[in-house]
């Protein structure tokens, strides 16, 4: 990382240009670094107060210091002056302790504070259109159920259904189970599976449902991180999303499987300590792939 951002104490100048500073720690590093400096503008003394205004931001709050060197000299020295208050970004004022009434333009400003930093470029604005149609139709990516288009009062199941086989012969009601066959275990793997695997081209983690148009979005970009898809990463990260996606419910075999079929190298190369964003997404793509497909996540309903 950087050198610590603040204020420095000048312990030699080896020329008009070179100028060196104590630093905090003993690291050794290399770099570019910033001041704020500002020239022109212009400042008003009113008694023993004076108010500046700088031609950028100057970063200061009350409190701080700025190093004032005034261009015409008169009662007031050049040196270090403590903000008594800040009228805007460009404006402050300082406490002198000569009095006097004058206006002048042209001072050199050096707030004793880290520079502020502006950045600049594009933002772009991910959001969800929510334009999921309908996801009951039997199709080839059905979810065997439409959001506020349940058939019955008693939402998508009846709450007395019983599974036949075994369980319906033991007297236990399973009212999930009546979503759930064959036919639309498939259908819900296809339909989340083109969800998580959309956008194959962005490695930022986003991608959304019905085709990647941004239908219903998701975003796994905060698991993305070297220390999280690393092989030692992986039983952390699947005990993660397993307590998101099925509540802590998946069971010690299943994460076992899990863990050892994505923290494998040959399967999902890892240019460990320095992965690629596409290595990183793919691990934890798979991971979400494989709970969303497991028995105690299709059981959710």
């Amino acid at each position: 990382g950087g050198a610590k951002s603040g204020t420095f104490t000048v312990v030699t100048v080896p020329s008009s240009s070179v100028f060196t500073v104590t630093a905090t720690d003993s690291a050794t590093r290399a770099g570019d670094c910033a001041f704020p400096k500002w020239t022109g503008g212009g400042f008003t003394q009113t008694g023993s107060n004076i108010t500046f205004t700088t031609t950028g931001p100057h970063g200061l709050t009350v409190g701080k210091f700025a190093f004032i060197e005034f261009p015409n000299g008169g009662s007031v020295t050049n040196g270090s002056y403590r903000v008594t208050s800040v009228q805007s970004p460009t404006r402050f004022t300082v406490a002198v302790f000569a009095s006097s009434s004058r206006t002048e333009s042209s001072p050199t400003v050096l707030p004793l504070v880290p520079a502020p930093v502006n950045r600049s470029g594009s933002v772009t604005i991910h959001y969800n259109t929510w334009a999921m149609g309908y996801t009951d139709g039997g199709n080839s990516s059905s979810l065997s159920q439409t959001p506020l288009n349940s058939p019955t009062v008693f939402n998508y199941f009846f709450p007395d259904y019983k599974f036949q086989g075994i369980l319906a012969s033991a007297g236990l009601t399973t009212p999930e189970f009546q979503l759930t066959s064959d036919t639309s275990i498939i259908l819900q793997m296809n339909f989340l599976t083109q969800g998580i695997f959309n956008n194959s081209a962005n490695t930022n983690g986003l991608s959304s449902f019905t085709s990647g148009g941004g239908a219903l979005g998701m975003d796994i970009g905060p698991w993305m991180t070297p220390a999280i898809t690393s092989n030692a990463g992986i039983p952390g990260l699947v005990d993660s999303l397993n307590t998101l996606l099925c509540a802590g419910q998946l069971s010690s075999s299943a994460k076992s499987v899990i863990v050892s079929y994505v923290a494998d190298n040959t399967r999902f190369p890892y240019s460990s300590p320095l992965p690629t964003n596409s290595q990183m997404r793919d691990r934890v793509r798979a991971v979400v792939h494989l709970i969303v497909n497991s028995p105690e996540f299709a059981v959710q309903r």
